[in-house]
């Protein structure tokens, strides 16, 4: 039989970290390894090939810096935290390892520009591979959604253009600190093909790469 008009199905959460925004915070720590609050994840596709070999992968814009805070680039270094001080009820500025910064880190800088956000002094388009047979044991009630962890992390900075400046460095930030690189990804499996966007790769347009799976 088929649903109604506007009922929702049941689902089960195969991949569910905690939450971090205000407005659906919750009290655990649940995370992707090495998450810091300005990652990106922007795709994700299920791979399988002829020889039954299969992954779930995802891909976007890790930061990966020593510092991750929120507020603005800095000006004078980009590398260094331009933290937000008005906001005092909560940590607006942390370490690699997730823990607070040092109180004379978290400083406002001058002369930055108003695209206030969440960055971190260091950035790597990544493609994270998942083990399918994680989020079967997560649909078997072997394990919680928080606890699949990838099982290889590919870098693929150095596969995309990267063009600096880019089209507008206020926004995503230039260099080391460009964030923004990774837009959708698709698989073909009749030629085990993945289709990867670069963001702003030509100006303010995308280039597609594509990489083979062997």
């Amino acid at each position: 039989n088929p649903p109604k008009n506007g009922e929702r199905l049941k689902e089960v959460a195969l991949l569910l970290y905690s939450a971090t925004r205000a407005d659906s915070f919750d009290t655990t720590d649940f995370h992707l390894n090495g998450y810091q609050h300005p990652d990106e994840w922007e795709g994700g596709a299920w791979l399988s090939t002829p020889d039954s070999r299969s992954a779930v992968i995802f891909v976007g814009t890790k930061g990966t810096g020593d510092h991750y805070w929120y507020g603005w680039i800095h000006p004078a270094n980009p590398t260094k935290p331009c933290v937000f001080e008005d906001i005092t009820d909560s940590v607006t500025c942390y370490n690699a390892d997730g823990t607070p910064c040092a109180p004379a880190v978290v400083k406002e800088c001058t002369g930055h520009n108003e695209d206030r956000g969440w960055w971190s002094s260091d950035y790597s388009a990544q493609m994270l591979f998942y083990d399918p047979s994680v989020f079967a044991a997560v649909a078997g009630g072997k394990l919680s959604p928080h606890q699949p962890q990838p099982y290889f992390v590919l870098d693929i900075d150095k596969y995309l253009f990267l063009p600096n400046p880019p089209a507008d460095p206020n926004i995503s930030g230039a260099g080391d600190q460009r964030k923004f690189r990774i837009g959708a990804v698709a698989y073909e499996d009749e030629r085990d093909l993945i289709y990867v966007i670069e963001r702003f790769a030509d100006g303010p347009k995308p280039i597609i790469h594509v990489f083979s799976v062997r």
